[in-house]
Order: structure tokens, then C-alpha cells, then sequence
């Protein structure tokens, strides 16, 4: 994309170019690892989701174009998840093994990704939260991730 030229003599550079593109999700997007136990509550009206009981293990599952090259990832949530909550960012490959591409606490962007070209075609990608960290009345209110 062009610069703008403003009044004939000022060029002010597209912002697109500097933020990137911006994926982003609601707590409401993310499902519980036992569903069936109703331990996650999801607010609609303004897209958080809470848990209800201790160990629950959340996940949400990332969609970005084939070949995005992620710069930046961060999950949002309340006081409560952001101390000693944990996310991560993985890559799952189709034969079921998978690998960290980042990770850090609760409302902590992480810019040190690992393998950051998304590759759709061998790989799936999820945010997950660490083995039974998330607990009852910690919140999630989204999550971003800025890729190119």
C-alpha cells in the first residue's frame, strides 16, 4: 500500500504496515477438555468465560492464513487467571504430536515465537492453558495474536 501524501508536503505512513494483521477471540470461543462436565461458563454479551471448578484444562482453536508469519501472541483475563495461569500457543501435527511456539502468563505478550510461519497444510494450531492451572472463577476475556 501507498504512503498518503496530506496538503501536498506531508507523507504520513499507512499504519496497516507497522501493526500487521490482528487475529483475534472472545472467551467464548474457547471449549473446556471435559465439556461434559459443565465446569466453564460463557457470558455472550460480552465473551468471557469463567470457570466454575478447579483443574479445568481450557483450549481455543487458532485459525490463521497458511504462510502468516506470527509476530506476537497474548491471552486476556482477570487477576485471578493472571496469577500463575499459564497459556501456550501449540502446533499440532496430523499424526498427533505436538509443539510449543510460545507461552507465558495470563495478560503477558509473548513476541519469541518459535516456527512462527503457519503451515496449515502438516499443522493445527491451538491456545491451551497449562495442566490443571485454570481454577474456579478465573476468567478469560480473549486472547490476540498479530502476524504478518
Amino acid at each position: 500500500m501507498a504512503d498518503i501524501l496530506i496538503q501536498g508536503t506531508t507523507i504520513i505512513e499507512d499504519k496497516r504496515r507497522e501493526s500487521g494483521r490482528i487475529w483475534s477471540v472472545t472467551g467464548a470461543a474457547w471449549t473446556g477438555s471435559n465439556p461434559a462436565s459443565n465446569a466453564l461458563t460463557f457470558n455472550n454479551a460480552n465473551g468471557e468465560m469463567t470457570a466454575t471448578s478447579d483443574d479445568e484444562n481450557p483450549v481455543c482453536s487458532v485459525n490463521l492464513p497458511n504462510g502468516s508469519i506470527i509476530n506476537n501472541v497474548v491471552v486476556y483475563g482477570d487477576a485471578a487467571a493472571a496469577a500463575g495461569v499459564t497459556w501456550s500457543l501449540v502446533r499440532i501435527d496430523h499424526s498427533g504430536g505436538s509443539e510449543t511456539l510460545a507461552s507465558a502468563s495470563v495478560n503477558t505478550e509473548d513476541t519469541s515465537i518459535s516456527n512462527e510461519i503457519v503451515n496449515n497444510d502438516a499443522y493445527a494450531y491451538l491456545i491451551v492453558f497449562g495442566a490443571n492451572q485454570f481454577d474456579t472463577s478465573d476468567t478469560i476475556y480473549g486472547a490476540r495474536i498479530r502476524y504478518e
